[in-house]
């Protein structure tokens, strides 16, 4: 399942040509150099995503990003198409309105894989903070298995409330939760060992994957001195 060499430039293409009647004409291309390869890759990488969350979509149709740009909330309303494009495997949005996705994403200068939590709130993040003040040892357990992943968010410019070991000041002060890893060779699309990487890397955020899955369905009081249960088992 590797990348047609095609794929980058039918994209950068599309974009610059920014026309409905010109991506309708090339449609087949799309289909043969973008979407075809994006939805091996979906099923080459379902398995292993399954086996984190069975109840993660693996469906190519819901998992591969639209060629459309959303231009609702942006200023750039002129611009038609990305020039990039990306995979993202989560729960189904019907039933879980927010929840922890993988993804894949391919760029005109490179790649990237990871997991995210873009969506949760402030509730949510404070029971994540109290967890890494309560149960510093335990958070170092989930974070543990990220050799090939790093944290890479916002952060508040001022400590929030909570004691913190300095180890996981990165962490503690994060906006969201997001571990990625960057890729600047292209070329190595071209080869199918970059799908075992990009596996690897799912499998060691299943931990903190797992964690959060956990607070987003915790009942949360009207506290902020409230600590999660330390129950989440820690397997890898």
């Amino acid at each position: 399942m590797t990348i047609t060499k095609q794929m980058l430039p039918f994209l950068a293409n599309n974009r610059m040509k920014n026309s409905k009647q010109w991506y309708s004409d090339h449609k087949d291309e799309y289909k043969k150099h973008v979407y075809t390869p994006l939805a091996d890759i979906t099923r080459a990488l379902a398995p292993t995503v399954a086996k984190i969350d069975s109840l993660i979509v693996t469906e190519p149709r819901y998992v591969i990003s639209r060629i459309y740009r959303d231009t609702r909330f942006s200023k750039d309303k002129s611009t038609l198409y990305r020039d990039n494009m990306w995979l993202t495997f989560k729960r189904p949005s019907a039933r879980w309105s927010c929840s922890p996705a993988f993804y894949f994403e391919i760029m005109q200068n490179g790649w990237r894989y990871g997991m995210g939590y873009y969506c949760a709130t402030s509730q949510t993040m404070a029971l994540y903070r109290n967890y890494i003040s309560q149960y510093p040892d335990d958070f170092r357990k989930i974070i543990k298995p990220l050799k090939n992943l790093y944290s890479e968010t916002e952060q508040y410019k001022r400590k929030p409330k909570g004691e913190c070991p300095d180890d996981l000041l990165e962490w503690f002060v994060s906006k969201s939760v997001h571990v990625t890893k960057w890729e600047n060779d292209i070329d190595k699309l071209f080869q199918e060992d970059y799908l075992e990487d990009i596996k690897t890397g799912f499998l060691q955020a299943a931990p903190l994957y797992n964690f959060l899955m956990e607070l987003g369905n915790t009942s949360i009081p009207e506290s902020e001195s409230y600590i999660p249960k330390n129950n989440v088992e820690f397997e890898w």
